[in-house]
């Protein structure tokens, strides 16, 4: 039977504030005493302004509502005038975040800070550093060589660390038993997926009961996750699975709920929204992986008030991760306002 006492220990010792896989720098709220600075500009008549920040990423969900508090939070804290703009999440265009990333360094912005795909904004980010911009990229790791005219720091959530992170969850609530595993994610051109594709090989290649079957992508679509879990079984006795596909945790929860599976599957799955939430509070997912994208918004400004004020600062800065079980999520779904059943 998959509910092993071992899992069942495992899930009062599996919070989320022992295993994440980063931790607040000491700028973060709750970390001591902190005395609010406004950061200002100097302007040619000799008169001072508040610093103008933005940040453009996706709006809407609770993931992004998340960032947003964070860059929000810490701008308050700072006291700038801060924005925070994007398309939103069902109408996301690189192009489009771009093209909102330009407007905000022409309107004045004194620090920009961008989630979009590399290839897409290093040239944004090159012109507005070249104007005396503080520049930013989200979710991806300074690299000096490829960002050193463009970009002045980055702030990422590491997705090896994750996946190894979800590789322990699993071997830990497989124990003895076999399991054929798969790995979803939304798309095979995802470079940092890839990288946790590696990871779930390299980590699983010497394992006697633990199988890894094959990778597959949905596109970030749950009802194709819901309908490819089911074809996969099939076809092949696939018992495990971990994700690296929001929308895709919630399709294959989905699916294990309406095939009442939830004790024949171990299940890893990723993000936190509300569905998935209560999903793992169910036990119909086993654990979730989640990423502290508050922490993500909050070190953004942070780090940047460094950069303005000739401070030394990290170059890369990884605002961490963790995984929740059934009451852990609870716990989280509480501290973010919502109700779960």
């Amino acid at each position: 039977m998959k509910k092993r006492l071992l899992a069942i220990a495992l899930c009062t010792a599996m919070v989320l504030g022992m295993i994440g896989c980063g931790s607040k720098s000491n700028d973060a709220p709750g970390n001591g005493e902190t005395e609010k600075a406004e950061t200002t500009e100097t302007t040619e008549d000799g008169s001072d302004e508040k610093t103008k920040a933005v940040l453009v990423a996706p709006v809407g969900g609770l993931i992004w509502a998340q960032l947003q508090q964070g860059w929000e939070d810490a701008c308050v804290e700072l006291g700038w005038d801060s924005q925070y703009v994007g398309p939103g999440t069902n109408a996301w265009s690189n192009t489009e975040a771009v093209s909102l990333y330009e407007s905000a360094v022409t309107q004045g912005a004194n620090v920009a800070v961008l989630l979009s795909d590399l290839d897409v904004a290093l040239d944004a980010t090159r012109e507005a550093k070249q104007k005396g911009v503080v520049t930013s990229v989200l979710q991806f790791a300074y690299d000096e060589e490829l960002m050193k005219d463009a970009i002045d720091y980055t702030i990422m959530i590491d997705p090896v660390v994750m996946a190894e992170l979800q590789c322990k969850a699993m071997e830990e609530m497989v124990g003895d038993n076999e399991a054929h595993l798969v790995y979803i994610r939304s798309h095979f051109a995802n470079v940092a997926q890839t990288d946790c594709w590696n990871m779930i090989n390299e980590y699983f290649k010497d394992s006697p009961n633990i199988t890894v079957e094959g990778q597959y992508e949905t596109g970030g679509d749950s009802v194709k996750a819901q309908n490819l879990i089911g074809d996969l079984r099939k076809v092949d006795p696939i018992n495990a699975v971990i994700m690296c596909d929001g929308a895709g945790t919630v399709g294959v929860a989905t699916y294990i709920e309406e095939n009442n599976l939830q004790d024949e599957m171990f299940i890893v799955g990723i993000d936190y929204e509300q569905q998935s939430l209560q999903a793992t509070k169910d036990g119909t997912i086993d654990r979730l992986a989640i990423q502290d994208w508050y922490n993500c918004g909050y070190q953004a400004a942070m780090v940047a008030s460094k950069v303005l004020n000739g401070e030394e600062y990290e170059k890369n800065t990884d605002a961490g991760c963790g995984i929740l079980d059934a009451k852990s999520a609870a716990e989280f779904a509480e501290k973010l306002g919502l109700t779960l059943e």
